[in-house]
């Protein structure tokens, strides 16, 4: 706090509800069971963090020289068929990552879809640039 940096009241409560058979277990221990907190805090910030994203992406998709129609009522039943090859993983990754105890098995499987999704998403854009610098050059 004194550096100036925000504190986290949400994740300290969580340290601070820790069993008491993890607390009489000794320092390194809890330390384990914080780090395992911290990880899956920062899981699931960067999940809502790509959910905003593709949220965004949608929307601004919609609006774009489509005369900007109104909000759609429902709006996963709009999302382009490109952007499901992510949203589906990571819906996967969300839902595994709010359980009490997370599968590690089921993180890995859904982490590896979303990696190789977004390499495909790399690959893809880096065709279209070999296109236009070909056309470019022509």
């Amino acid at each position: 706090m004194l550096a100036g940096r925000p504190v986290d009241w949400d994740f300290l409560r969580q340290v601070l509800l820790l069993p008491d058979e993890d607390w009489k277990r000794g320092p390194a221990h809890v330390a384990r069971l914080i780090e395992k907190l911290r990880a899956k805090r920062d899981l699931q910030g960067n999940i809502k963090d790509l959910e905003q994203d593709l949220t965004g992406t949608t929307s601004s998709r919609l609006g774009l020289g489509g005369n900007n129609p109104p909000e759609p009522l429902d709006r996963d039943s709009q999302l382009p068929a490109g952007l499901l090859i992510v949203w589906a993983p990571l819906q996967e990754l969300k839902e595994e990552a709010e359980k009490q105890a997370p599968d590690p098995a089921r993180l890995r499987k859904a982490t590896d879809a979303l990696i190789l999704a977004l390499a495909e998403i790399g690959k893809w854009c880096g065709r279209k640039l070999d296109r236009a610098t070909d056309k470019a050059i022509d």
